[in-house]
């Protein structure tokens, strides 16, 4: 896995603690897990529009898939 992703899914994980301490009593149907999964998924969304909106204008003929998953380090 890319560092970047790494990186991500730690600042997910140490969110979902902090979360989860702060609280007596998750609602309903919340989990550490799910928790964590959803602000993994915020970071993920939100860094992709960062990556979209940074070569949008510069790159007029360019594919976003291509540039995202370079930034993240998928490869095909």
């Amino acid at each position: 896995m890319a560092d970047r992703i790494k990186a991500m899914a730690f600042q997910a994980s140490v969110y979902a603690d902090r979360v989860t301490m702060e609280v007596e009593e998750l609602p309903a149907g919340e989990t550490w897990s799910s928790i964590r999964d959803a602000k993994f998924a915020e970071f993920i969304v939100r860094e992709c529009a960062r990556i979209a909106g940074a070569n949008q204008a510069e790159n007029m003929d360019w594919n976003i898939g291509e540039i995202i998953k370079e930034h993240f380090g998928v490869e095909r």
